[in-house]
């Protein structure tokens, strides 16, 4: 699966950590999110259209 405990949680960021994201991400309703699962593609789109309806888009 895609669980791995000893992670370090990093957003914008490349493998290695020289380069950063420097351009915009959507946050708060339309993500990113975390679940203690693993999401199918199904799972990922009724999420992100929840944050759309409550965003009214």
């Amino acid at each position: 699966g895609m669980e791995n405990l000893a992670g370090v949680v990093s957003l914008g960021r490349n493998i290695g950590g020289s380069r950063f994201f420097n351009g915009t991400m959507a946050g708060g309703p339309l993500g990113p999110f975390f679940v203690q699962a693993e999401l199918s593609a199904a799972d990922i789109t009724r999420l992100y259209n929840i944050g759309k309806s409550a965003l009214g888009l």
